[in-house]
């Protein structure tokens, strides 16, 4: 049985009513929906909503465990990949609204072969790699990219076939002179095939698990689900596109636009772009086309 898996705060609750509401009445779609929670997180209010809705289940972290303040947050996605009900599921943060019908990525083939289908990020960058470490921007010192680096090993001692090659200059010794891509992968909608995927997702609930130690060197989960894969020697299907900020940031997938991240942190973007050149900074508060160059 095919579904989607959500996990929502009660901060994004109103967001996740419409954007459901509208994959039901946009697309014409019944597909069941998992609502997932550490505890009791929305209101009284909004679960009503839900319950108006057909084919909505709520899902919830106690019925595994009670350390329910250890999954709130970030990790509670893969809690919630792990133990859903479903065969095949989208997993999507509740802030997402999508321009094309979903379940029709179950039908890519990449997922087909893979059992999995992932969406790249923006080309967030290691920037200053000759300073000290900033606490305040951890992505933008050496000692934190050597730090990742030890990390990376340790989980994963060699790359492996299907290892982004973005990615690889962090199995070497020499820090390069170049720019370092920090971030590979957008996790706010993922879809999966259980049976297919069943030790992945073991291994993304372990790095999640241990997010204490894993959102040291990473942002949230979102590079633990296909470092999940490599772990296990298995290719994972990526959309070729990097996203766009129109904004919001949005995704485009043969060459039309898929889903958008309504919830966008902007205050993250605006730092980013603040370490650009000038140039580029008038080309993405333009919409000069050259901004593709950079982002696409």
């Amino acid at each position: 049985m095919q579904g989607f898996v959500i996990p929502v705060p009660q901060k994004y609750e109103q967001i996740a009513i419409a954007n459901i509401k509208s994959i039901r009445n946009k697309f014409k779609i019944d597909t069941p929906v998992e609502i997932w929670e550490a505890g009791s997180e929305i209101s009284d209010a909004a679960r009503e909503e839900f319950k108006k809705m057909e084919n909505i289940i709520f899902r919830n972290v106690s019925e595994y465990t009670d350390d329910l303040k250890h999954w709130k947050g970030f990790q509670i996605k893969a809690f919630a990949a792990y133990y859903t009900s479903f065969d095949e599921f989208i997993v999507c943060d509740s802030d997402i609204q999508f321009f094309q019908n979903p379940l029709t990525m179950f039908n890519d083939v990449q997922y087909k072969e893979t059992g999995c289908f992932f969406f790249r990020d923006l080309k967030w960058y290691f920037y200053n790699l000759n300073k000290e470490k900033n606490p305040k921007d951890k992505f933008s010192s050496k000692e934190h990219y050597l730090d990742r680096c030890k990390w990376l090993r340790k989980i994963l001692p060699e790359p492996g076939p299907y290892f982004p090659k973005e990615w690889l200059c962090m199995y070497e010794e020499k820090v390069p002179d170049s720019k370092i891509l920090e971030a590979y992968m957008e996790a706010g909608v993922m879809y999966y095939n259980k049976e297919k995927m069943q030790k992945a997702l073991k291994i993304a609930f372990d790095l999640n698990d241990n997010h204490e130690e894993t959102y040291k060197y990473v942002w949230g989960d979102k590079e633990t689900w296909w470092l999940a894969c490599c772990i296990n020697g298995q290719p994972f299907g990526m959309n070729k596109k990097v996203p766009v900020l129109h904004p919001p940031l949005t995704h485009y997938y043969k060459g039309k636009r898929y889903f958008m991240q309504k919830e966008f942190v902007f205050k993250d973007a605006l730092i980013h772009y603040l370490k650009l050149p000038l140039r580029k900074i008038k080309n993405l508060l333009t919409g000069n086309p050259g901004y593709n160059q950079f982002y696409v």
